[in-house]
C-alpha cells in the first residue's frame, strides 16, 4: 500500500520517474533525491538485521492466483460493464487493447530477464558496491532521453509541456522518499513486484495487491480532500418553536452578533447586555440619520461601527419584523435618551420602543427597514 500512496502523491512510480527525467522534468530529478534518501534508509534497516525471511518452494496453487486473478479482471474489463474506466483525461488515453497486451508482455520479458529493479540498483551500489542493476537503468534512460530529443518533446523545465506533473517539491521528496524505502524492506520496487507475481512469488502477489488497495484507499481520500468540508447553508430558518430566526447574508463575515458573543465571553453577561442596547440605539440613530442626509451611498455608519444598508441589514445580519400582537406592553412612555446612557434590556429580549408624548416616532425596526 505504501509504494503506491507514495507514487500517487509524487504523480509516478520510479519507472516513470525515470520517463519523465529523460524528459526533461526537472520535478522528477528533485523526487529522485527522496527516492535515493529511502533506499538508504532501508539498506540502514537491512544492516541492523532487518529481514523477510528465506523464500521456500510451495504449491503452484499459490503462484498461479495473482495472474488468474489478473486475467479475470481483463476478461470483465473488456466483456462486461461491472468495471467503470475512465472516460476523460489522462486514464482514458491508452494504446489499443492488442498493442498494449504484446508491449507489456515484451517488456515484462525483458525486466524478468534483466533482473530490473530501481530500487535494487541503488541497494546494490550502496550495500554491495555492486553497479550491475544501476548500468540496466541507465541505458533505458538513455534510450528514451534520444527518443525524447529526436521526437521534440525534450524540454528541460518544471512545467514540461505534456507531462503530468506538480512543482510541490516536498511532497514529490516525501513520496518517493516512502517509495523508495518501502521497495527495499519488501525485495523490489513496484515493477519487480509485478514481475515476481508473474513468475509465480505468493510474496510478490500479495505485495500487487496491496498496491492496488493502496491505490484504491488513495484515490477515495483524495476525493474527499477535493470536496472539502460541508460548507454552512445561507439563509435563516425556523427556530425549534416555530419562529423565524437571525439571517446571516454571509456566514463567513464577523458581524455584530459576533462582537455580541466576544463581549459576553471577555466581560461578562451584563456588559454584553449593555453593549447590545448601545448596538440597537446606534443603529436607529445611523439609520435615521442617513435618510436625513440622504447619504450617496445609502449606507451609514454610527459612532458603534455598525454598518446599516438598504434592505435593513446591520453587519450582514437582517432581522424580522415583529408582529404588533407581540409588542403589546413593551412601549415605553417618553424615554429620553440622554448621551452615554442605555435603556435597561427588557426581559423577553424583544427591542425598545422610543416614543415621544407629542410626535410618535416609529420604533427601531420600522426606523432601520425606512432606511
Amino acid at each position: 500500500m505504501i509504494l503506491v500512496i507514495g507514487a500517487l502523491v509524487f504523480l509516478g512510480c520510479p519507472l516513470r520517474m525515470v520517463i519523465r527525467m529523460s524528459a526533461g522534468d526537472l520535478n522528477a530529478w528533485v523526487a529522485l533525491i527522496g527516492f535515493a534518501l529511502g533506499v538508504a534508509t532501508g539498506v540502514f534497516a537491512l544492516k541492523k538485521g532487518f529481514s523477510l525471511g528465506r523464500a521456500h518452494v510451495t504449491n503452484k496453487v499459490s503462484g498461479s492466483v495473482l495472474p488468474l486473478l489478473m486475467i479475470g479482471v481483463l476478461v470483465l474489463a473488456l466483456g462486461t460493464n461491472l468495471l467503470k474506466s475512465s472516460t476523460a483525461g489522462p486514464g482514458s488515453m491508452h494504446a489499443p487493447i492488442i498493442i498494449s497486451l504484446i508491449g507489456g508482455l515484451l517488456f515484462g520479458a525483458f525486466a524478468q530477464k534483466s533482473r530490473m529493479c530501481f530500487a535494487g540498483s541503488i541497494r546494490d551500489i550502496i550495500l554491495m558496491k555492486n553497479f550491475d542493476l544501476i548500468t540496466i537503468v541507465v541505458g533505458f534512460f538513455a534510450v528514451m532521453l534520444v527518443y525524447n530529443v529526436a521526437t521534440g518533446h525534450f524540454v528541460l523545465a518544471f512545467n514540461t509541456p505534456g507531462v503530468i506533473a506538480h512543482s510541490q517539491h516536498l511532497w514529490s521528496i516525501l513520496g518517493m522518499y516512502a517509495v523508495g524505502f518501502a521497495a527495499v524492506l519488501a525485495g523490489g520496487c513496484p515493477l519487480r513486484q509485478l514481475v515476481l507475481a508473474g513468475q509465480g512469488s505468493s510474496d510478490a502477489g500479495v505485495t500487487v495487491i496491496g498496491m492496488f488497495a493502496g491505490g484504491a484507499l488513495a484515490s477515495q481520500a483524495f476525493n474527499m480532500l477535493r470536496k472539502g468540508p460541508p460548507q454552512p447553508k445561507k439563509g435563516g430558518g425556523d427556530g425549534p418553536k416555530g419562529e423565524k430566526g437571525i439571517r446571516l447574508n454571509n456566514p463567513n463575515k464577523p458581524n455584530a452578533m459576533d462582537t455580541l458573543a466576544g463581549d459576553a465571553m471577555e466581560n461578562g453577561v451584563e456588559n454584553a447586555a449593555q453593549t447590545a442596547t448601545a448596538a440597537g440605539i446606534g443603529a436607529a440613530a445611523g439609520a435615521a440619520s442617513a435618510n436625513a442626509t440622504g447619504n450617496e451611498n445609502n449606507e451609514e455608519t454610527d459612532s458603534n461601527g455598525v454598518h446599516v444598508s438598504d434592505d435593513g441589514v446591520i453587519d450582514g445580519a437582517q432581522f424580522r419584523e415583529v408582529p404588533d400582537n407581540e409588542q403589546q406592553g413593551n412601549g415605553l412612555e417618553n424615554p429620553e435618551m440622554q448621551s452615554g446612557e442605555n435603556p435597561a434590556m427588557p426581559e423577553n429580549g424583544q427591542q425598545n420602543q422610543n416614543a415621544d408624548n407629542n410626535n410618535s416616532e416609529e420604533d427601531l425596526f420600522a426606523a432601520i427597514r425606512s432606511k
